[in-house]
């Protein structure tokens, strides 16, 4: 596993940058910030830079990189939220939000889904009240299963960034590469062919969809043939192969 454990000297940099950006942006969603995040993330300390870099260029079999010692002020950031749709005009989290959306830029171009969580870049993950036994990341009783994030669908993201700002029962993050996992000539065969269904999680359904106002009516098309076709991938997805490209 590669790992970065930041310096008080780090730290301290990546503060100053943050409580710039903060000053210019109110949000981590704003499209001149996401349009000039990669040019903002050279400025993170340099040994920062070029563990992202190595990771992206070597691709190690752990597949992991962690970043830790950034300290999370928990009386800055406040009470968890009851839901994701609760957003506090104040923002209390901003300046953690845009720091995983510096170390993001740092790798690739950032995207979301616009039937979850309102097409946010940058989704609030936490128990909700009514979620306790779903297979989301909202639940909290269930065991989440083994999964590739959103495997169902053709252009999901290379990588996936999670920031943790609060864990008080230190509950675990399990993570697996299959880098090291040997198959028989056999089972790649099976796994390249269309024998498989895999469903979007219920985060895209529309019964979880956001009530975010203001959007065109041209842009509320859209999001409805998005709900339509996350439908259509629910009940009645299509037989896939787990595998694609090369098997070398």
């Amino acid at each position: 596993m590669s790992r970065v454990v930041l310096t008080g000297e780090e730290v301290e940099s990546i503060r100053a940058l943050l409580r710039e950006l903060a000053s210019r942006f109110d949000t981590p969603e704003d499209p001149r910030f996401l349009r000039e995040a990669d040019v903002y993330a050279h400025e993170l300390p340099r040994r920062v830079r070029a563990a992202f870099r190595e990771f992206r260029l070597v691709e190690p079999k752990e597949a992991l990189l962690v970043v830790s010692g950034y300290p999370v002020d928990q009386a800055r950031i406040g009470p968890t939220p009851k839901h994701w749709r609760e957003r506090d005009p104040s923002n209390h989290t901003l300046e953690e939000e845009m720091l995983l959306v510096l170390f993001g830029s740092l790798l690739g171009d950032l995207i979301g889904w616009s039937t979850q969580q309102d097409g946010r870049i940058v989704h609030d993950i936490f128990p909700i009240q009514g979620h306790e036994h779903e297979q989301l990341g909202s639940g909290s009783e269930e065991l989440l299963t083994w999964h590739t994030e959103d495997a169902f669908h053709p252009y999901r993201g290379d990588y996936l960034g999670l920031l943790c700002l609060r864990n008080p029962d230190a509950v675990p993050t399990t993570f697996a590469s299959l880098e090291r996992v040997r198959l028989t000539p056999e089972q790649v065969r099976l796994l390249s062919e269309p024998h498989f269904t895999i469903r979007p999680d219920e985060s895209h359904l529309a019964k979880n969809r956001g009530q975010m106002n203001g959007r065109s009516p041209e842009e509320e098309a859209l999001l409805q043939r998005a709900y339509a076709k996350i439908d259509q991938m629910w009940n009645a997805p299509e037989k896939i192969p787990v595998f694609s490209g090369g098997t070398e």
